[in-house]
This record gives C-alpha cells, sequence and structure tokens, in this order.
C-alpha cells in the first residue's frame, strides 16, 4: 500500500468517512520522509433542533448582482443576540447539546459586507463580541449549508515563526535519529449543517408585565441569513472552526 493510501485510510477512519483523499500521491516523493497531517471533522446536535417540515427554499444573495434558492431552516426561539456597529454587522449564537459547544453566525448589514466584517474582526476578540448579546425572542432563518476546506499550512506557519523546521537547521532528534525537516502540513476540514439537534426540556416560569393598557409584548428580531456570513464553532468561547459561507 501507497503511504498516500495508508495516510488517507487514517483520516477517513478518524473522520466517520467524511474526509477522504486528503493526500494526492503527487504530494509525496522519494524525498519526503515526513508528512504533518491534522483532519478535523465536526458534526454538532442542536440544543433546540429545527423543524425539517418547517424547512423550505429561500432567496439567498451571493452578491447584489446574484439570488439563488437555498434549503433554508427556520425556528423561533430564544437565542443570545447582539448588534456590532463597529462591525456593521450583528450576530446569534445557537448552542449545541450539552452547552459546552454553540455556533456563533455573525451576519453583516449589507449584502457584499463579509470582506470588511473580515478584516475587522481581526482586531476583536470574540468574548467581547459575546458580552454584547443578550437573549432575545429571534425568528431565525439559516440555510442548510456544508462547508469542507483543504489547505497547505507550510506558508502560514513560518509567517508564525516555525520557519527553522521547514529546514536543513530543523532538529527533530527526539522521535528520529536521521535528519529530517517538514516537508507538507496539510489540513482538512468538514462542517456540515442541518437541523438534527436534541430538544431542551420544556421549564415554566413568571411573566411579569407593567401595569399599563397600552403594554404590548416585544416582536421577535427577524434574523434572516439570506447573504455571505460567518459562522464559528466555539467551546466555552475558544473558537474551535470559523468558516465563511457565501453561496
Amino acid at each position: 500500500m501507497k503511504a498516500s493510501e495508508i495516510i488517507n485510510t487514517w483520516v477517513e477512519k478518524n473522520t466517520n468517512n467524511l474526509i477522504k483523499n486528503l493526500i494526492s500521491p503527487d504530494m509525496l516523493n522519494a524525498a519526503t520522509r515526513l508528512v504533518l497531517v491534522n483532519a478535523v471533522y465536526f458534526k454538532g446536535q442542536w440544543l433546540h433542533k429545527f423543524d425539517a417540515e418547517l424547512t423550505m427554499d429561500m432567496p439567498f444573495h451571493v452578491n447584489k448582482d446574484t439570488v439563488k434558492n437555498v434549503p433554508t431552516m427556520y425556528r423561533e426561539g430564544y437565542y443570545k443576540y447582539g448588534e456590532l456597529p463597529d462591525l456593521n454587522a450583528r450576530f446569534v449564537v445557537l448552542p449545541y447539546k450539552g452547552n459546552e459547544l454553540s455556533m456563533v453566525i455573525i451576519l453583516p448589514n449589507e449584502i457584499e459586507g463579509l470582506l470588511d466584517v473580515q478584516k475587522k474582526l481581526q482586531n476583536v476578540s470574540l468574548t467581547n463580541i459575546l458580552n454584547q448579546g443578550i437573549e432575545e425572542e429571534i425568528r431565525l432563518h439559516l440555510p442548510k449549508f456544508k462547508v469542507e476546506s483543504k489547505m497547505i499550512l507550510n506558508d502560514n506557519l513560518i509567517k508564525m515563526g516555525l520557519s527553522d523546521a521547514f529546514t536543513a537547521s530543523a532538529n527533530f532528534s527526539g522521535i528520529c535519529n536521521e535528519n529530517l525537516a517538514i516537508d507538507t502540513v496539510v489540513q482538512k476540514a468538514f462542517i456540515e449543517v442541518n437541523e438534527e439537534g436534541t430538544e431542551a426540556a420544556a421549564a415554566t416560569g413568571l411573566s411579569v408585565r407593567p401595569l399599563s393598557s397600552f403594554w404590548s409584548p416585544p416582536k421577535p428580531i427577524e434574523f434572516h441569513v439570506n447573504r455571505p456570513f460567518l459562522s464559528i464553532v466555539t467551546y466555552n468561547n475558544v473558537i474551535l472552526f470559523l468558516a465563511k459561507t457565501v453561496s
């Protein structure tokens, strides 16, 4: 069995057979001694599931000139929600079962505003963003989507300061007596978002309202994800995955 087949078999086994062909045969040659592989598969169950019967095709603005119909889920309920005027965007937080993992959806206010949001996010911490949110009743329209990415991380790691590991100056004496240098670092990730999830138990509370005949409950906030957006999977506010969906 070729080295690429051995690596790909391991990756498939450890990602529920969803990530295939991570390493192509032409990535390896007789001089290759070390390949670092990182394959990540994530599929979470919502704490509050979406009703599949409410999913329907709705318009999604790829850009100002292109609109396509995509399967869009719907749920009305209470989510952490916030407005981000500095980013010209809004966000909503969808918890996963267990309440430790969650997905943060950052939606630009403008159809073609995602690039600007991404640039500004480089100077903003996720914790600061989430601190601006409060529980609100939301009418949430969220497209079903899959995100799959494959990246060669050599340049990224070198820019972060891990340059010697790719040269003759590398020191891997702790794992091998042979002089080695890193040849390729590959990362492939797969995220799928759909209606699946687990419903939370119902709770009973006491509702208090002002004693005024003019009072009426606030209307739910419309959060319609119908243009390019960011999705961030977090674990206790630590980013695990960050993806952008543009079509």
